[in-house]
């Protein structure tokens, strides 16, 4: 089999984005526990909210963008959400290293770029950074068997989602027509990252390949809430192989005859709780 038909680049591609954002959500976490006065790696015995809890709100928060698509036709209502929620998840991340009015300015300023300069690069940082910052906020409120069991039960709804009443692919392509792309973009032809605006790439078209927000964001949880309970070794191990599942995802994408959406959370996140458990045994 030749390499080139594996899509090498594309998948350094996706690791690229998908990698960084492990790397600044775990930095991120590791300095708001700091910042919370609990030492690394101070073992943990409690959650900020559950499992349960978690999930209960994905779902309304599905349900109520549902309800937005169906009776919002104007498209600023869904960008100004985007926006807001990347902001948000930026000075998180910058909080971490700089002034909080250091971070409010790099923040603002980085949405703005974007709106005026709206590349696929661009979008694809913007989007890492918000969701590093989110995703490691989230992870540090929760117990990593919490975490593990997130991702189990999201895995299997991604699944379901997908495969069987495919109200997913429905959401990201409605998503996507309204301006609010909640994935990394990842252009066949690396040279599109740097030339192609995110508003000309469509589902489908075989342009570019989307990695959804939640892909990234979810193997984040538990890589954050490990390094709070259980130090920055099996923290780093877990996201390794969290890489592993991406790269298992690529591979299985790129190896269908024809190729459909598929659920990518399953395979990323099998490989990252299997991290977190080789850790627990060696570590």
């Amino acid at each position: 089999m030749k390499l080139k038909f594996l899509k090498i680049p594309l998948f350094l591609e996706e690791a690229a984005f998908f990698g960084l954002a492990q790397v600044l959500g775990i930095l991120s976490a590791w300095k708001t526990s700091i910042f919370l006065n609990e030492s690394v790696p101070q073992i943990k015995t409690e959650e900020s909210f559950s499992g349960l809890q978690f999930i209960i709100y994905f779902l309304i928060g599905t349900l109520v963008i549902f309800i937005f698509l169906r009776f919002f036709k104007s498209n600023i209502p869904f960008k100004f959400f985007f926006y807001l929620t990347v902001f948000s998840g930026m000075n998180l991340i910058f909080s971490s290293f700089f002034s909080a009015n250091l971070a409010l300015i790099l923040s603002f300023a980085l949405v703005v770029f974007l709106f005026i300069h709206p590349r696929v690069w661009l979008h694809n940082l913007v989007f890492t950074l918000g969701v590093g910052g989110l995703g490691g906020l989230l992870g540090i409120s929760l117990t990593p068997w919490t975490a593990v069991l997130i991702l189990i039960v999201l895995s299997i709804y991604d699944w379901i989602a997908v495969y069987k009443t495919k109200h997913m692919v429905k959401l990201a392509k409605e998503m996507i027509q309204r301006g609010a792309i909640f994935a990394l973009i990842l252009p066949e032809k690396i040279r599109d990252l740097f030339i192609l605006p995110n508003y000309e790439v469509k589902p489908g078209e075989g342009r570019a390949f989307f990695l959804g927000g939640g892909d990234v964001a979810l193997p984040l949880l538990l890589s954050a809430s490990v390094l709070t309970f259980y130090g920055l070794k099996i923290s780093a191990l877990t996201a390794v192989f969290s890489l592993f599942g991406l790269l298992a995802t690529h591979l299985l994408f790129i190896l269908q005859e024809r190729k459909k959406p598929m659920p990518a959370l399953p395979p990323i996140a099998l490989f990252t709780i299997a991290g977190f458990l080789i850790g627990r045994l060696i570590f």
